[in-house]
């Protein structure tokens, strides 16, 4: 009992301490799109796009050996070294995708700061009119990009692709490709600094270049997104809802715009189009069309449809399932049976990887996976590598998806930035993810201070940016719970979602396992409509085992 009241002694004091600073206050609401439009969202100049599985972009890998350095002092951009001449020689060679707390020993294991990637590469090939993209499927933390010395883009997020548009400031031969990467995790980013344990993370913060990077040229007007929602309407027929989104980066286009949909043998089951659409910027149009009998998405069967849009001459190709998702009389419905979660959660770190997923991790995970018989998977705090995503939906794997924000705390919820920043990662893991049928749950995020009225209006705007991106979903948010003090506290976040999930921690953080039952039954009885989930458990779950002091502090 005495290793319990040290961390609860620890935890009240702080929150007695913040308590005195609760205020009638709330962050400014955000702007939403028009009702009737598609919404999108615009990064560098381009929009986020959907991720899809192929495109008629002509792709060159930039992945493998690149020049890289640490920079403790800050003094990079101010010494020039984004500048295409500044001399190399003198810098490590690192292995993109990875990570520098991975690629050299102990040496840089745990730096946090900023740190230098670049690389030349040729000129590519395009024809007149075709624009050049460069993509980062993920940069961990905060990122600026400059090719020949010119900035042409930045993104903050670590766990969500990004795209900046070099066309303009390519040359002619070689050129030269800078990336500043900067791992800091402060108290005005997501994931965010927390008060509760100061300068340590709930998981290893992989700092740099931790996915691929793709050379992309394409046509200047181009299909961005493709959003594909499919609903019975009668016993044998479903209709499918597709929205399709265009883009040109250069003048206005006009071309025959139409939409083919193939089961999993490839056989066309159903058309829309061709209607010409003019884009002058961004342009969208919608179909709708019908098809019998198609194979429904199953754990059992996950049978698998590809839609693939065609604009002139460019296209676009994602893959996409046929299968509801509900909740009724408390529980989950997954084409109208009770699913059951067995679940796990996985964060992507590997002893020698790190942040890396290669295929044969992938594949030997999901094996494992399915000799525990798992049928849902909560991967990480963060949106997981697609690649990953795909393989859990080819097995059959239900997935919750969530978004970084964890363990905001009072002072959080008046920061209209920090607000900005998870609402950006919450549509750029919606945009990317949105036609993975295996998805069945957005998660908004986990272990806020949801006890304060703040919280409620912090996530009510992420709750409304999710209804206004994809309303098809269900949505969640793992709960911080505190034994007995969380269920006697208001609770201004789990009102909000669909399913309440929650993380326990008995025979970890506190004592005696069988607390358990007690504590979830009292919790239940708060929302006793909404499915229930318990979303951690653990930590290393071995019975009898405590934590005996807060982690950091050993």
């Amino acid at each position: 009992m005495v290793i319990e009241l040290r961390f609860l002694g620890a935890f009240v004091r702080r929150f007695l301490a913040l308590a005195l600073v609760l205020i009638v206050c709330a962050p400014p609401a955000t702007a939403a799109e028009a009702d009737d439009a598609v919404p999108y969202l615009m990064l560098n100049g381009l929009p986020v796009t959907t991720g899809f599985d192929a495109t008629s972009a002509h792709e060159t890998a930039m992945n493998g050996t690149w020049r890289f350095l640490e920079d403790p002092g800050d003094v990079g951009e101010q010494q020039g070294w984004q500048d295409r001449g500044h001399e190399r020689s003198d810098w490590r060679t690192i292995e993109v995708p990875g990570s520098w707390d991975v690629a050299f020993g102990d040496e840089l294991l745990g730096y946090r700061g900023a740190g230098w990637y670049a690389r030349g590469f040729p000129a590519p090939a395009r024809s007149a009119g075709e624009r050049v993209r460069i993509r980062f499927e993920a940069v961990f933390l905060v990122s600026d990009v400059w090719v020949n010395g010119q900035h042409v883009g930045s993104h903050t997020g670590g766990y969500t692709p990004f795209e900046v548009d070099v066309t303009d400031v390519l040359e002619d031969g070689e050129n030269t490709l800078v990336v500043r990467a900067d791992s800091r995790i402060t108290r005005n980013t997501i994931p965010t600094d927390t008060l509760m344990f100061r300068g340590r993370h709930g998981w290893w913060p992989y700092g740099g270049i931790t996915r691929d990077v793709r050379l992309l040229v394409d046509d200047a007007a181009r299909p961005f997104k493709l959003d594909i929602r499919t609903r019975p309407t009668t016993p044998s027929a479903w209709t499918v809802d597709i929205a399709v989104g265009v883009h040109t980066s250069g003048a206005p286009a006009t071309e025959a715009l139409s939409i083919e949909l193939a089961d999993p043998t490839g056989t066309i089951v159903a058309t829309a189009g061709p209607v010409d659409l003019t884009v002058a910027d961004v342009a969208f149009e919608r179909f709708s069309v019908v098809v019998d009998d198609p194979q429904v998405w199953d754990p059992s069967d996950p049978a698998r449809y590809s839609a693939t849009v065609r604009f002139g001459d460019t296209y676009a190709v994602d893959e996409f399932g046929f299968r509801t998702v509900e909740v009724a009389d408390g529980d989950i419905l997954l084409n109208g049976r009770r699913h059951f979660l067995r679940g796990m959660n996985r964060h992507e770190d590997h002893p020698t990887l790190g942040p890396v997923q290669t295929p044969e991790l992938i594949a030997g995970d999901v094996a494992l996976l399915g000799e525990l018989d798992v049928n849902h998977i909560r991967p990480g705090h963060y949106p997981a590598h697609p690649d990953m995503l795909s393989a859990l939906g080819k097995a059959g794997i239900t997935m919750t998806e969530e978004i970084p924000v964890y363990q905001l705390d009072l002072f959080h919820f008046f920061d209209r930035q920090l607000l900005e920043q998870a609402r950006t990662q919450l549509i750029e893991m919606v945009e990317r993810d949105r036609n993975e049928p295996a998805i069945i749950l957005w998660s908004l995020g986990n272990e806020v201070w949801q006890f304060v009225p703040q919280a409620g209006t912090f996530f009510a705007s992420l709750h409304d940016t999710l209804d206004r991106y994809d309303d098809t979903r269900l949505s969640t948010y793992a709960a911080f719970t505190v034994p007995y003090l969380m269920s006697a506290l208001p609770d201004s976040v789990t009102p909000l979602v669909d399913v309440v999930s929650v993380n326990e921690y008995y025979g970890w953080y506190y004592p005696a396992a069988a607390w358990a039952g007690f504590f979830l039954d009292l919790y239940h009885s708060k929302f006793p409509t909404k499915p229930f989930v318990v979303s951690e458990v653990g930590a290393d779950a071995l019975a009898g085992r405590h934590l005996d002091r807060p982690p950091g502090e050993e």
